[in-house]
């Protein structure tokens, strides 16, 4: 299993200058070009991209090049490939792509009492 995401911590999308977010962009191609590259060579059969649906909303990478993914994922050279998205509010080509949707809804969290995102838990 290999592990593709930015070794940075951005924080939250919504307290980030325009200098993060750009930078945080060119982070996200970067990653998606090589899932590209992955998925057109035909060495996986899952790609989880966890949380994609906020980058997508937020303009944080590239339509296009994740049209080619999902494309791809169809198309596999040994197969489909398996691609799982995370997230909630998707896009509508993300819906249309898509073989399953599932929607979850928070009944409780540990935020609500105040306590802050943990990581392995939330993140």
């Amino acid at each position: 299993m290999t592990v593709l995401r930015s070794s940075t911590n951005f924080g939250f999308y919504s307290t980030m200058p325009d200098t993060d977010k750009a930078e945080l962009t060119v982070i996200h191609n970067r990653i998606l070009d090589r899932l590209l590259e992955t998925a057109e060579s035909g060495n996986c059969r899952m790609i989880v991209l966890d949380e994609l649906t906020y980058p997508v909303k937020w303009g944080l990478l590239d339509t296009e090049k994740l049209r080619r993914l999902l494309k791809s994922g169809k198309e596999g050279v040994s197969g489909e490939i398996e691609i799982v998205v995370t997230g909630r509010d998707a896009a509508e080509f993300l819906k249309e792509s898509a073989d399953y949707i599932t929607e979850m809804e928070c009944v409780r969290h540990p935020y609500e009492k105040g306590v802050a995102a943990r990581e392995g838990i939330e993140f």
